[in-house]
C-alpha cells in the first residue's frame, strides 16, 4: 500500500536528519506531496482514506497535521521560557543563544497578525493564540515595546504600611 511506502520514506528521512524535509526540499517532492495530501484529507479539504490506524502512525512519528500551529507552538514555547526566566523586555533583535531562534523578530511579526495588526495578507490570529500571547506580555500596539513592562512590588515586613 502506498501509505505504509510513504510512511517508511518519511521514518528514514526523520532518521537521517531527525526532522521532517522542509517544504521547499526538491529532491523530497513526492514525499512531500504525499505529506500536503494527507492534510488536505486530515481537515476534509480532498476526498481521501485516512483510516484512524493511519492517523495513530503518523502521530507517533510526531507528524505536523497543522504547520502554522506548529510554528506559533514553538514560538509561544520560546517566549513562555524567555518570560519565566525573569525577562520582562524582548530587544526586537534577540536571537536565542540556545537554538538561533530569532524570538524577537518572530514576536514583532505575530504583533502584525494579532487584534491591532494590519496581517498583511496572512491570517489574523485565533483568539485563543492572543489571549495565550497576552497571558505572556505581548504588547499588541505597535511602536511600544514587545513586551508589556511589569512592575514588581516586593512585600515584605519592612515595607509595608499601616493605616493607622
Amino acid at each position: 500500500m502506498a501509505f505504509y511506502r510513504h510512511l517508511e520514506e518519511l521514518k528514514e528521512y526523520i532518521r537521517i536528519n531527525h526532522s521532517f524535509p522542509p517544504s521547499n526540499h526538491k529532491s523530497h517532492a513526492g514525499l512531500l506531496g504525499w505529506i500536503y495530501n494527507l492534510r488536505r484529507i486530515y481537515i476534509g479539504q480532498v476526498h481521501g482514506v485516512l483510516t484512524n490506524e493511519m492517523i495513530q502512525a503518523l502521530d507517533e512519528i510526531g507528524f505536523v497535521w497543522n504547520p502554522s500551529e506548529d510554528k506559533l507552538n514553538n514560538i509561544y514555547i520560546h517566549l513562555k521560557i524567555y518570560v519565566e526566566q525573569g525577562h520582562d523586555y524582548l530587544p526586537s533583535n534577540y536571537v536565542d543563544p540556545v537554538d538561533n531562534f530569532h524570538l524577537g523578530s518572530k514576536i514583532g511579526h505575530l504583533r502584525q497578525r494579532g487584534p491591532l495588526g494590519k496581517s498583511y495578507g496572512g491570517s489574523q490570529l485565533t483568539k485563543e493564540w492572543i489571549n495565550k500571547f497576552s497571558e505572556l506580555g505581548v504588547n499588541w500596539n505597535p511602536g511600544e515595546p514587545l513586551l508589556k513592562q511589569k512592575g514588581y512590588i516586593k512585600n515584605s515586613p519592612s515595607s509595608s504600611f499601616v493605616n493607622k
